[in-house]
Parts: C-alpha cells; sequence; structure tokens
C-alpha cells in the first residue's frame, strides 16, 4: 500500500471521490453531498499560541483587547477569507489583523518561535511545540474535521479496513 497526501481544492472532493482519482479526503463538515459518508475525526479546542519570548508570553490570561492587538498568522487551505475564529469575531463586530496566511502548521509553529505573530491552532496541536498557550478570550467553536469517501466505496473490505486504521490511529 502507498499512502499520498495532497491538496484538494474542496469543490473538488465529491468529483476526485467518486472518480476514484482519490480515496479518502480529511476536511471541516463543510461538505453536504449525498453521495458522500463521512465519520468525525477528531474535535478539538482552538487556543491563542506564541513564542516562548513573544511580548505577552508572561501574561496569565489574554483579553480580547490583547488579541486584537497581536498580529496573526491565519492558517488556511483557501487563497483568501477569514477561518472559522474569524467569522465568529465578525459576528460581534470585531476582527484581527492577519499578516501571514499559511496553507499548513508546521510552518506557522516555526516562524511563532521567530516572530511576535500568533496563532490560532487546536489545542492538541500545540501541545507538540515548544510554545505558549491561552484560551481564546472569545467564544468560538472547536475545530472538527471529518473523513470523506465515497458511497461506492463504503463496503469494499480495503476501504472499510483503511478506514477503521485511520480512526483508531486519530
Amino acid at each position: 500500500m502507498t499512502i499520498q497526501v495532497i491538496h484538494v481544492p474542496r469543490r473538488s472532493i465529491p468529483r476526485r471521490l467518486s472518480l476514484g482519482e482519490i480515496d479518502f479526503a480529511v476536511d471541516i463538515p463543510l461538505l453536504a453531498n449525498t453521495q458522500l459518508i463521512h465519520g468525525k475525526l477528531m474535535s478539538d479546542q482552538q487556543v491563542c499560541v506564541i513564542g516562548q519570548h513573544h511580548l505577552l508570553a508572561d501574561k496569565v490570561q489574554l483579553t480580547l483587547e490583547d488579541y486584537l492587538d497581536m498580529t496573526h498568522i491565519l492558517v488556511s487551505s483557501r487563497p483568501r477569507g477569514g477561518g472559522l475564529v474569524d467569522i465568529e469575531l465578525g459576528k460581534v463586530g470585531f476582527s484581527r489583523r492577519i499578516a501571514v496566511r499559511l496553507q499548513h502548521y508546521q510552518s506557522a509553529f516555526h516562524m511563532i518561535e521567530q516572530t511576535n505573530l500568533a496563532l490560532t491552532a487546536p489545542l492538541q496541536l500545540s501541545r507538540m511545540y515548544n510554545c505558549r498557550t491561552f484560551p481564546l478570550p472569545f467564544e468560538a467553536p472547536n475545530l472538527e474535521l471529518q473523513l470523506y469517501w465515497h458511497i461506492s466505496a463504503d463496503q469494499t473490505a480495503v476501504s472499510k479496513w483503511l478506514r477503521e486504521q485511520i480512526f483508531s490511529v486519530i
């Protein structure tokens, strides 16, 4: 078995799964398609992450003003627009300053080690890095990831076996 991880634009996921070009997709729970089946991979609290040397690293907790005054990294596979946190901030009339947009968290965690930028990331992921984390100073939904597959693969032995392996590891 060979595993390849590739980026696929969200809008093409249903077609690529139906054609068998990809076997699975991992995404937030936004794909509504009767030809796709999904299962929850994970749900994790989002936190504000900064480097150990950051000007606010010694604080006990962040205020909303602190959070909004920081300059942020946004991790998103989309070329524009905000993330879940930006949607929640917008609901209450606020926005944050995003200076850097990246597609992967690993790059973002390395960047906060060297800068005074802030990152909003899943708590479990942030525990893998030497960084300072704070609860978000506003209500925000957990970050959820779903595993998607095409209905035609639902009962195939290989697909069932691999899904079981993926879910057991996560």
